[in-house]
């Protein structure tokens, strides 16, 4: 029995009049259209995917390297800032002198056991410099765990005759050889200077510099025993350690 066919006009008046027919058709067109989308998403997001990633990469390299930029530039306006600050406390402090291993005489007078009295001795009756009261502006120890051999520091109305104390000092040395017993007298440097000094003294006893100095509190070295070598001056540890 043949089946009968139905005409186009019939199968629309049918989908028309059946909602039944008219959502099984739009439920497989629409599962058809999913499927058709999918993979067309699936296609373009495979062919995306390198240039968003490659796009997204090279912004956040842009950032990094801005950011670096941003600290680098930091990291040395900050170093400025730091070694202007140090100059200018360097600057006050070129009038004193530190004196360690100084102590008051347990026979003497609490007048004779005075700083000031105690430094006028050292220098005019040890190492042979004319000092007079007028000299010193102000004497005084500083706070030490070891109370009998606590800092002394020292500022001087003359400059000149702090030359002179700087360069008879070296008499101190030789008068003891008991180094506990010792009295150094040294220049009163910043606490940045006093790490610098440290780290190239290190750095001497190492063979690595030729020889390290302080003048006016400020840092100096030579590498090298040359005569032809100029002393360079050490503002920080990066001066000591040069790439």
């Amino acid at each position: 029995m043949a089946k009968k066919t139905i005409k186009s006009d019939e199968l629309i008046d049918l989908i028309n009049n059946d909602d039944k027919v008219l959502s099984a058709i739009m439920l497989r067109i629409e599962d058809k259209l999913t499927v058709l989308m999918e993979k067309v998403l699936d296609k373009y997001t495979a062919a995306l995917m390198p240039k968003i990633e490659s796009m997204i990469n090279e912004k956040v390299d842009k950032l990094s390297s801005d950011q670096n930029s941003v600290n680098t530039g930091l990291a040395k306006e900050t170093l400025k800032l730091n070694t202007k600050i140090n100059d200018l406390e360097t600057q006050l402090r070129q009038g004193n002198l530190m004196i360690y291993g100084l102590r008051g005489k347990p026979s003497a007078t609490s007048e004779e056991n005075e700083p000031i009295n105690l430094a006028l001795a050292l220098f005019n009756n040890e190492m042979s410099v004319e000092v007079r009261h007028k000299d010193i502006s102000k004497a005084y120890f500083l706070p030490s765990k070891d109370a009998e051999r606590r800092p002394m520091l020292i500022q001087f109305n003359n400059p000149r005759v702090r030359g002179n104390i700087l360069l008879a000092r070296k008499a101190l040395k030789t008068d003891s050889d008991d180094k506990k017993s010792r009295i150094y007298i040294n220049e009163h440097l910043t606490s940045l200077n006093a790490t610098l000094f440290t780290e190239a003294r290190k750095l001497v006893k190492e063979k690595s510099l030729h020889s390290t100095w302080t003048r006016d509190g400020r840092i100096y070295i030579k590498r090298s025993e040359s005569n032809t070598e100029r002393p360079t001056r050490i503002t920080s540890l990066n001066d000591l350690h040069p790439p």
